[in-house]
């Protein structure tokens, strides 16, 4: 709480945004999105930073609830969990809709998949009926559990063509 309210976000506080971990056996089970800022946000970096980075990838941000994907060792089932909850009605609602092939052991404990869960019972503020969004899970990011690295944008998508989910 300390670190939403008084805006005192450490490199720890920020890489722990919806992490899933097994206490047991000292496992990260899901490492989602690193907690980020709005352009203009003090912990932001400003625009001509990013501009001067020369190239970024970007895409349009779902007005929906983020979903981690994650092999649960306990039950040994592919569960969806979301970064404030691992027992949400919105995390029940997504593990519903996994694609088979997404339930593969291996292949969750190799990857974080991270869905924005659109569904017109967990609207915020934006429609999709009326902008001919289908109900279901956005494949918004993948990350390599073994390195940490985030997968680029075509990489997502590649996945998101083999997992026949759209992006």
């Amino acid at each position: 709480d300390e670190a939403v309210y008084d805006k005192s976000w450490s490199d720890f506080a920020l890489s722990c945004r919806g992490l899933v971990v097994d206490f047991a056996t000292q496992r990260l089970l899901a490492i989602p999105f690193f907690k980020f800022f709005n352009l203009g946000e003090r912990m932001a970096p400003p625009l001509e930073t990013l501009a001067a980075l020369g190239r970024f990838e970007a895409a349009e941000k779902l007005d929906g609830s983020l979903g981690i994907a994650f092999f649960d060792s306990v039950s040994g089932e592919a569960r969806v969990t979301t970064r404030g909850s691992l027992d949400s009605e919105h995390g029940a609602w997504a593990t519903g809709r996994l694609p088979q092939r997404m339930k593969d052991a291996r292949l969750l404990t190799d990857y974080t998949f991270m869905f924005e869960i659109i569904a017109s019972r967990f609207q915020i503020v934006v429609d999709y009926r009326t902008r001919n969004y289908a109900e279901g899970l956005y494949l918004v990011g993948v990350r390599e559990n073994a390195t940490q690295r985030l997968l680029s944008y075509e990489e997502v998508g590649r996945f998101a063509r083999d997992l026949a989910l759209p992006t």
